[in-house]
């Protein structure tokens, strides 16, 4: 690893971490019950963290209990439901495909053990009580079924985006992964997943937004990428290769000002995005081919699939980020100038 990359590395990490602690108010010492280790961010009513507390609560412990029947409980039926997993090379979209992939991650792992770190509860100010989401961080145990192999992810960061039905939260998207996990190629063997996007003006106006993402990505634009984002300091980030989610404005804009520096030029292949839309709030699931050439030493790293999750909030007549999910799902190829 180059100098700059851990000088990089180590900056925004700890930029990070200071301002999770101050977001969430909570010590960093494990936690085995979820609702312990997380906190709610901002001015988000009580009453609504207590119960987003809850949901949050009996989903860890479907997990952990390998309760497909439970675990069904907590989430909405309909199409525009998704899923993305850590060691998966796309996400899953309806009701039907997330309900598999939890019973294969149920079937592929037995002697679960989840203990929460810490993570904090946001709301839509305009909108709360209908759309609230959870950033968190957990630790993963168990053994694989198969072999006898035992699993540890230490750092699992989550995204959980919840609605409430009928006075009940109910899971709408989940993403997780393990920073720096390295998969094996994409075997192609696995059913196909069909998107489902919101029909509906306000879904063309994110789709806007995230396309000028990408464009601002792409230019490694910190101006533009710094007017797509909320100005509201309840904003977070995960990248791939991050430990800790980026929390505060502040502190996100130097991690792609982090990004855009170690990077010499970047293209974006192939953006695939489904956009739900509730209200003043909205979420894009999809993944991206990734290309970009290193600054300092010329290296080509080629990321053939990006997994990413991205919430947005209406603020006055403008669609804003306010969190960013990305991990790397199949293998990472680097082409090191001259070998």
């Amino acid at each position: 690893m180059s100098q700059l990359k851990k000088q990089i590395q180590l900056s925004l990490s700890l930029a990070a971490v200071s301002a999770l602690a101050i977001m969430l108010g909570v010590s960093t010492p494990a936690a085995d019950n979820a609702a312990d280790a997380v906190g709610r961010a901002g001015d988000v009513d009580t009453q609504i963290t207590d119960e987003l507390k809850l949901a949050d609560e009996a989903f860890y412990k479907a997990f952990s209990d390998r309760d497909i029947w439970a675990m069904a409980q907590l989430w909405s039926k309909d199409d525009s439901v998704s899923a993305v997993f850590p060691a998966n090379d796309k996400p899953y979209f309806g009701w039907d495909d997330v309900r598999r992939r939890w019973q294969e991650t149920f079937d592929h792992n037995r002697d679960i053990r989840i203990k929460s770190l810490a993570g904090a509860i946001f709301a839509n100010s305009d909108n709360e009580g209908q759309v609230a989401w959870i950033i968190d961080s957990t630790q993963f145990q168990s053994v694989q079924t198969q072999t006898g192999q035992p699993v540890l992810m230490p750092n699992v960061l989550s995204t959980k985006i919840f609605e409430r039905h009928d006075g009940k939260w109910l899971l709408m998207h989940y993403h997780s992964s393990q920073p720096r996990l390295v998969l094996p190629e994409a075997s192609g063997e696995e059913t196909a997943s069909h998107p489902v996007t919101s029909a509906s003006p306000a879904a063309d106006n994110v789709k806007t937004v995230d396309d000028d993402f990408y464009k601002a990505f792409e230019e490694l634009d910190l101006d533009s990428m710094g007017r797509i984002w909320s100005f509201s300091d309840n904003v977070t980030a995960i990248h791939p290769d991050f430990d800790v989610p980026f929390a505060g404005r502040k502190a996100v804009m130097m991690s792609w000002q982090g990004i855009f520096g170690h990077n010499a030029s970047v293209v974006v292949y192939n953006p695939s995005d489904a956009i739900q839309v509730e209200g003043d709030v909205a979420w894009s699931v999809g993944s991206y081919e990734f290309l970009a050439e290193r600054r300092d030493n010329g290296k080509v790293v080629h990321l053939p699939k990006v997994l990413v999750t991205k919430i947005f909030e209406k603020q006055g007549l403008n669609w804003r980020l306010v969190h960013y999910h990305a991990h790397i799902g199949p293998a990472r190829h680097i082409h090191v100038p001259g070998q």
